[in-house]
């Protein structure tokens, strides 16, 4: 899912050209001679201010790479087939220069072709910093943010720092620096509530551990696929033997844990409340029963055993489960109880 740094030469017949892919400030354009063309981009998962290269394949001279996407980009010309060298550098903003890649090495052959290192990453880690990536192919989720304690503790929704044009790739940068551990974190559809919409289908938060020396494991990315063909999914919650309550309502993975919950009704007034969900064919859908607004969450009693239908949520309490089908299904299960059938 990354872009991979290639690098591509061709015969140009027109002279020493560098030209740095720049979006925002132009394309430079330096004296001609004839050569062949080289053009560099680079994966950067750290997320660095700056980038730019030097070698014998810029003549000893520092080109700017610019930044696109997730990555960076350049065109360097060259005059003649052989083998060039370059490497990465960035600027730490006192201009001291800072090494983060290389050396790589390129042989342009006869005709243009390229052999060697043309195919490059800058990985992340606790130390420089590194990204959390999602790839959202789901058009509805059009306003993605973060929220977490790799960013904030209270778990505040933070802004993005960028998205593809199309939307599909957006990410937050992490700044070096954090100590061994474990640090959870989430994102969400911004749709105006005060939560957001959860976009982590299954239960408990995404995490990424640092080890030793900066090392990274865990969550870095998550993949948003393309929405899939829905079912009906009826959820019936039998109230006859609950008290004290006015109305009834449900929370789960289908509203992104909203703290606005779905509401139940009971128009015949026989003790089942019910709402009918369009939830996706094939999914794995969590959900707990709820009343009078967001106030009192069912608890299932202690003896209650876990099964397909009753799941541990990870936070020493349950969460009711469906494992939907291409057909419609009916949930039935008493209030606060173990039981449930379909």
């Amino acid at each position: 899912m990354r872009k991979l740094l290639t690098i591509l030469a061709a015969l140009t017949g027109i002279g020493l050209l560098a030209v740095i892919g720049c979006t925002d400030a132009g394309d430079p354009v330096y004296p001609a001679a004839a050569g062949f063309t080289v053009e560099v981009e680079v994966d950067d998962m750290v997320g660095w201010d700056n980038l730019y290269m030097r070698g014998t394949l810029t003549g000893g001279s520092n080109v700017d790479l610019t930044a696109d996407g997730l990555g960076w980009s350049a065109e360097v010309e060259v005059g003649a087939t052989g083998g060039y060298g370059y490497n990465l550098y960035t600027d730490d903003g006192t201009k001291a220069e800072v090494e983060v890649g290389g050396p790589y090495s390129v042989t342009v052959g006869e005709g243009g072709s390229v052999t060697g290192d043309t195919e490059v990453e800058l990985d992340g880690n606790a130390t420089d910093g590194f990204r959390i990536v999602v790839y959202n192919y789901n058009p509805v989720y059009d306003n993605i943010k973060f929220k977490g304690a790799l960013w904030d503790i209270d778990w505040s929704t933070v802004e993005r720092d960028g998205m593809s044009a199309d939307g599909t790739v957006v990410f937050r940068n992490v700044p070096g620096g954090l100590a061994e551990g474990i640090y959870e974190w989430g994102a969400i559809h911004d749709d105006g509530t005060d939560l957001g919409f959860w976009l982590k289908p299954t239960q408990g938060n995404f995490a990424v551990t640092v080890g030793a020396g900066g090392a990274l494991s865990g969550d870095l990315d998550f993949l948003i696929e393309a929405p899939e063909p829905e079912t009906i999914l009826t959820l019936n919650c039998d109230m006859t033997a609950a008290s004290g309550f006015t109305t009834v309502h449900v929370r789960g993975s289908f509203n992104g844990w909203a703290m606005a919950p779905t509401d139940l009704a009971d128009p015949d007034e026989d003790g089942i409340w019910t709402v009918e969900l369009a939830v996706e064919q094939e999914a794995e859908i969590f959900f707990k029963f709820i009343t009078d607004g967001s106030n009192y969450e069912e608890i299932e009693p202690d003896n209650c055993t876990i099964d397909e239908d009753i799941v541990d949520d990870g936070y020493t309490n349950y969460n009711r489960r469906v494992l939907m089908g291409i057909e419609s299904q009916s949930y039935l299960a008493p209030w606060a109880a173990c039981s449930a059938s379909r």
